[in-house]
């Protein structure tokens, strides 16, 4: 795609007092318009207007924009829009009309000594948002997103910023963070950095969330360690670890006595319920370890409240040296995982923790077991 510039004199009053209306439209290279949108004007001031046009002027102005365009694509590697030629012209454009300068704090960067890196440009930046009237939050974001910015980019000269700096920060962020976290950065480090503007476009958003549970080394390391946990922590462990091994979502436990029973079927003790989110009924075979807390708490948990035992539970991941981020809803992914490591069988899955084969299906992975093989390496790799 190329940058085609061509013409039309506008014979208004405005034009007869030297304005020339210059149209740069983007099309391909068989001269075919590919958007409309692309579409800019420039008013090009001369001194002396004359009938018949300024052919010389044109000329002019046609090799400037042509000289814009052969040095944004060599700074940036790759065929820049319009837009971005128009912003480059109209910041080298000089004012006509002199504007006598706003008197300013000493502390406050001039024109003159402008920052030439990007750690100078995001300090200059915030010294301008803290003379503003925002809120105390947006202060804080932004303290925020300019020291991580600053942090990994802050020695780099502003001119060398690409589309792909951007892409990697915007990508190394939503990682490391998340999507919105990343999206903030992105807009702030955009908006320090003008005029100077970068052709990038922000990805939607995985609105799917990252799938965290406990592999059954981590479980027994949790198990092993309860004896050392402060007291107040002992029962959230056990809790924790009858969750992960039942599969019962927090609000069907919150109310276990009045949605379960325990059933003996060949030897076997089940636990028998209905789910409270779908209505379904499921059967769970209760492990040693269920059945001994189950057992031990008589089969009635109580707890205050669900931030408290939350909290609880990383706590006591904190205190065995589990770096993830778990709650009591990951018990229930670490029970379906746990399912498909051994069998691979997405149903035996959905009916352990009573939902529907697509749901589990949407979230835990594919349907044949060598696609979830592949997903349950790629998390190995990537933990």
């Amino acid at each position: 795609m190329k940058v085609l510039f061509w013409f039309r004199d506008n014979q208004t009053d405005k034009a007869k007092k030297g304005v020339i209306m210059a149209t740069v439209q983007v099309a391909n290279s068989d001269g075919q318009t590919v958007s409309s949108d692309f579409a800019s004007t420039y008013k090009v001031h001369r001194k002396d207007y004359h009938e018949g046009g300024c052919e010389k002027e044109k000329r002019a102005l046609i090799m400037e924009l042509e000289a814009i365009q052969i040095f944004l694509n060599g700074q940036t590697g790759r065929e820049v829009t319009a837009p971005e030629i128009k912003a480059e012209y109209l910041r080298r454009k000089p004012r006509k009309t002199p504007i006598k300068p706003k008197p300013i704090a000493e502390s406050t960067p001039t024109l003159q000594n402008k920052p030439t890196t990007i750690k100078e440009q995001i300090q200059g930046f915030m010294q301008k948002q803290a003379a503003r009237s925002i809120k105390n939050s947006t202060k804080a974001n932004y303290a925020i997103y300019a020291k991580k910015i600053i942090s990994l980019i802050g020695d780099l000269p502003v001119q060398e910023i690409t589309v792909k700096t951007l892409e990697n920060l915007y990508y190394s962020l939503s990682t490391e963070k998340s999507n919105l976290y990343a999206i903030g950065v992105i807009t702030m480090l955009k908006a320090a950095i003008r005029p100077l503007l970068i052709d990038f476009k922000i990805p939607e958003p995985n609105r799917q969330k990252p799938l965290t549970f406990l592999e059954q080394s981590e479980l027994e390391k949790i198990a092993a360690s309860r004896e050392a946990l402060p007291e107040h922590l002992h029962p959230a462990c056990d809790y924790f670890l009858f969750l992960c091994e039942t599969g019962l979502s927090l609000i069907d436990f919150e109310n276990f006595k009045e949605r379960h029973k325990i059933i003996n079927h060949d030897g076997i003790l089940f636990l028998e319920g209905t789910r409270h989110k779908t209505g379904k009924t499921y059967f769970v075979p209760l492990s040693e370890r269920a059945q001994a807390i189950g057992e031990a708490y008589q089969w009635q948990f109580e707890f205050s409240n669900r931030v408290t035992l939350r909290n609880h539970i990383r706590a006591i991941a904190q205190f065995c040296g589990i770096e993830k981020r778990i709650t009591p809803h990951k018990a229930r992914h670490t029970v379906v995982m746990n399912i498909l490591d051994q069998t691979g069988d997405i149903t035996l899955a959905a009916a352990t923790i009573g939902d529907d084969v697509a749901t589990v299906s949407k979230h835990y992975g594919q349907l044949r077991v060598s696609g979830y093989a592949k997903m349950w390496e790629k998390y190995k790799k990537n933990k």
